[in-house]
């Protein structure tokens, strides 16, 4: 029996340990803001139906003026909220487009500085030594043609 109520009290603080993990993991799920925007307009339509019906309900002598004022009012307050809603998620998506675009931008500016950086400016020639144009033919220098040359990055011979 004792052995028994302490695997049982050992499960409880393990359950009670466990539950804020467990909970983290549920609220982590990703969320695309286009699917939410798109879904929050199609509600938004559904509401304005739903006002169109209730006029032509209204219009027929089937809805009461109390009645229809007072779902209408409701109803208009949804699609408001709704609406509220949309902007607030529009606004965010065009946040992490800005961020994103600022991302791509430094990722771009660091890639062309390193690619300036490890492109040699200048090739030594084989045959006097001299330095010449990365993109020469031949040295300016003895005419040699440019074959096996070491280049040399900012005035320096690289190895």
């Amino acid at each position: 029996m004792v052995i028994a109520i302490g695997i049982l009290l050992a499960l409880v603080c393990l359950g009670v340990a466990t539950a804020p993990f467990l909970k983290y993991g549920r609220s982590r799920q990703t969320v695309d803001p286009m699917e939410v925007i798109v879904e929050l307009e199609e509600q938004r339509q559904l509401i304005y139906k739903e006002m169109l019906t209730l006029e032509e309900s209204y219009r027929a002598g089937a809805v009461p003026k109390l009645e229809f004022n007072a779902v209408v009012q409701t109803l208009r307050r949804r699609a408001a909220e709704n609406l509220w809603l949309q902007r607030r998620w529009e606004e965010k998506l065009a946040g992490l487009d800005e961020a994103l675009e600022t991302i791509i931008s430094r990722a771009g500016a660091s890639v062309e500085k390193r690619g300036s950086e490890s492109r040699p400016l200048s090739i030594s020639c084989s045959e006097c030594g001299a330095r010449a144009p990365f993109n020469a033919a031949a040295c300016p220098n003895c005419g040699a043609e440019r074959e096996n040359e070491q280049p040399m990055s900012r005035g320096r011979a690289s190895s």
